[in-house]
């Protein structure tokens, strides 16, 4: 690895938020689609919290989507059939966890899950919601480090 290379380490999915998603870039590299994140960081995964707006499934099952909002933004999740017993029991209002590849088709960034939950106690959105913010204020401390610059305060002593 060459310095200064970036690299893609593949890693349990980063908790975001929809917004998030939508000022990425996504390239493709070595035929697969990298997501870039506005700080730069690279992933494949991502997970997710939201509500339900839209559900459609063709009659077949062959194909569907869930179009997932979580104040920030909507995103749609696409179901093909190995992916529509995920969405079997999700209704329009359920609040959902998600964790997927992001994907593209024609500009439009999507999400084909690997894991959908309903989560039944709304209490699940605001600690995303503070997972979210912690894991935004970490790297922001890590760049402010890693930049030479020193920063203190009293949860974070001498550091």
């Amino acid at each position: 690895m060459q310095a200064g290379e970036n690299v893609l380490i593949e890693r349990t999915a980063a908790r975001l938020f929809v917004e998030d998603l939508k000022k990425a870039k996504v390239i493709e590299e070595n035929g697969k689609q990298i997501v870039v994140l506005e700080d730069g960081e690279r992933i494949s995964k991502v997970k997710l919290v939201g509500t339900v707006v839209q559900k459609s499934v063709r009659p077949d099952k062959s194909y569907g989507y869930l179009i997932l909002d979580n104040g920030t933004g909507t995103i749609r999740l696409r179901l093909w059939e190995e992916q529509m017993p995920l969405a079997e029991d999700v209704r329009e209002g359920d609040l959902i966890l998600v964790i997927g590849k992001i994907r593209v088709f024609k500009e439009e960034k999507y999400v084909v899950p690997e894991i959908l939950k309903v989560l039944k106690d709304p209490r699940w959105e605001r600690v995303h919601t503070l997972e979210v913010l912690k894991r935004k204020a970490f790297k922001r401390f890590v760049r402010s480090i890693c930049a030479g610059g020193e920063q203190t305060n009293e949860h974070t002593p001498g550091i």
